[in-house]
C-alpha cells in the first residue's frame, strides 16, 4: 500500500462507526439503517481489475446489522463493494492503481410473516385503487350533446344538472350511519361503497344508479335532477340519478343493504360471502380468483371497523 493509506486512521473511523450503528443507543436507535457508502482507494500497481466488478470485505470488521440474521445465509455480509473507475496512473518510475465504487445490497434478512402479509395488502390496495383512478378517469369524460344514447332520462321528472365529483369522507359519515342503522350495517355499507367505488362517485351516486333503461322514479326528497355521464364499463353517454346528499342516496340504498343480509354479516368471513356472493354476484370474478376477492373483501370490512 502507498503512504496515502493510513491504518491507524481507518480502524479510528471503522470503531466510531461500529460504536454508532452497530450497539443500542440510549433514544433506542439500534443501528437498523445501512449507510450507502462511498469509497475510494490508492495501492501499488495492479493489473486484472475490471470496472463493475464486486468484491465483499471479511465479515468480522463488519457492524452486525451489515450481516445476514436470518435464513440459510445467515452471518454473511449483507453489502458488497462495486468498482465504478479503475485508473492506472505512472510518475516517477512508480506505477499506482486507484479505485472508486460504492456499496451494493446483495442480501437480505428473510421477511416475517407479518412483512409478507403487509407487503400482499400493500399489493392488493395498490392494484385496487389503480383501477379505481382507471375507472374515474373514463367515467369523468365528458359527453358532448348530442349524445350517443337516445332517450337518456326515460319518464324522469327531474331537470337535468351539473356533473359534480363527490367523494364522501368515512371518519364523518360512519358515525351517522351507526347512529342511524346501527354498526353491523353501517360497517357493511362503508365496507362496500369503498369496495366498490372508493368512497368517490358523482352527484352523490355512489351505486351507479342510471335511469336510461328506466325504472327509477324521480323523488323530490331524494333527487334533485340527473347528471349525464359516461358509464365505465361500457363508455356509453348515459343519464344517472343525482341524489341530493349521501344521506338521501343510503336512503334509498338502504333496504338492498338489509335484503342482501348485510344486517348479520357481523364477521369479516360473513360480511366477505355475503358481499361477493349476494351483491356482487362474483362479478368480481373477472379481475380476480375467489381467494383473492374474498381476502380483499375481508380487509375493507376491517379497514372500516374505526369509523362506526
Amino acid at each position: 500500500m502507498t503512504s496515502q493509506y493510513n491504518s491507524e486512521k481507518f480502524d479510528s473511523c471503522l470503531n466510531t462507526f461500529r460504536e454508532i450503528y452497530s450497539a443500542p443507543a440510549a433514544d433506542g436507535f439500534k443501528g437498523s439503517v445501512i449507510l450507502p457508502l462511498d469509497f475510494s482507494l490508492e495501492m501499488d500497481g495492479i493489473s486484472g481489475i475490471i470496472p463493475h466488478s464486486a468484491f465483499e470485505v471479511p465479515t468480522n470488521i463488519l457492524p452486525k446489522n451489515y450481516l445476514v440474521s436470518t435464513g440459510n445465509d445467515k452471518g454473511k455480509s449483507k453489502i458488497a463493494f462495486i468498482l465504478h473507475t479503475v485508473d492506472h496512473n505512472f510518475n516517477n518510475n512508480k506505477w499506482t492503481t486507484k479505485i472508486t465504487g460504492q456499496t451494493l445490497n446483495i442480501r437480505f434478512n428473510d421477511l416475517t410473516e407479518e412483512q409478507k402479509k403487509a407487503i400482499e395488502s400493500l399489493k392488493e390496495k395498490n392494484n385496487f385503487n389503480k383501477k379505481a383512478k382507471e375507472k374515474v378517469k373514463r367515467n369523468n369524460t365528458k359527453c358532448v350533446e348530442p349524445y350517443t344514447t337516445a332517450g337518456l332520462s326515460r319518464g324522469w321528472e327531474g331537470k337535468k344538472v351539473d356533473f359534480v365529483r363527490t367523494v364522501i369522507n368515512p371518519a364523518v359519515e360512519g358515525p351517522k350511519l351507526t347512529k342511524k342503522y346501527g354498526k353491523t350495517l353501517a360497517q357493511a355499507i362503508l365496507a362496500t361503497i369503498q369496495i366498490e367505488q372508493g368512497y368517490s362517485g358523482f352527484n352523490w351516486n355512489l351505486g351507479g344508479f342510471d335511469i336510461t333503461s328506466g325504472g327509477w322514479k324521480f323523488n323530490p326528497k331524494l333527487h334533485n335532477g340527473y347528471v349525464v355521464a359516461k358509464e365505465g364499463g361500457t363508455g356509453l353517454c348515459k343519464a344517472f340519478i343525482s341524489f341530493i346528499s349521501f344521506e338521501t342516496f343510503i336512503e334509498q340504498k338502504v333496504n338492498s343493504f338489509k335484503s342482501k343480509g348485510f344486517s348479520n354479516a357481523t364477521t369479516a368471513d360473513k360480511f366477505a360471502s355475503t358481499w361477493y356472493e349476494k351483491w356482487n354476484g362474483f362479478g368480481a370474478r373477472a379481475v380476480r380468483s375467489d381467494e383473492e376477492n374474498l381476502k380483499f373483501a375481508k380487509n375493507m370490512w376491517i379497514n372500516n371497523s374505526k369509523y362506526v
